[in-house]
């Protein structure tokens, strides 16, 4: 019993060629190409290391995303780096970048710049002492656990969640 393919198959041509089977596979292969090309030729990707501190630049904007291994007593961060011949903007600190970090001591000064400062971003620094802020959002519990700061000075500017120094007994 004989059966004819191109009646039961609609993607089989009497040819014999299975071209209905073949677009969507080259379809499929065309996007997993597309998703292996780089988006852009910017320095998003790359952690950066600019007067002792860590910076990751997303979208033209520094972000910092950590501390340097030397010690830096009455660290400012700055409001803009320079990164290849490029400036940034430091607009913000990510999530834990200073997490029980014991290098940083003494007055902490984040510039004007910086719109966000996102939890747990320095919680457990046991060394600063005070920290000056002139801008941004604070998220819950970005200074948490600080159990050596006394000072806090907020600018106008700044806007916080209510636990953002929790458990920070020098200032209670």
């Amino acid at each position: 019993m004989a059966m004819d393919v191109s009646d039961s198959d609609p993607d089989f041509s009497e040819s014999g060629s299975s071209r209905g089977r073949i677009i969507p596979l080259a379809v499929l292969l065309v996007a997993v190409l597309f998703l292996l090309i780089p988006v852009s030729d910017d320095v998003d990707a790359e952690v950066f290391e600019v007067d002792c501190f860590y910076y990751n630049v997303i979208d033209d904007e520094a972000w910092v995303v950590g501390k340097g291994p030397t010690h830096a007593h009455n660290p400012t961060i700055p409001e803009t780096i320079v990164v290849s011949g490029y400036e940034y903007s430091v607009v913000g600190i990510i999530e834990g970048s200073f997490n029980e970090c014991s290098s940083i001591s003494g007055t902490l000064t984040l510039p004007s710049t910086i719109k966000t400062i996102f939890a747990n971003s320095f919680s457990d620094c046991d060394l600063i002492t005070s920290v000056v802020i002139y801008s941004g959002y604070l998220y819950s519990g970005a200074f948490s656990d600080c159990s050596s700061l006394e000072s806090i000075d907020l600018r106008k500017d700044v806007e916080y969640e209510s636990s953002v120094f929790s458990n920070c007994s020098s200032v209670c």
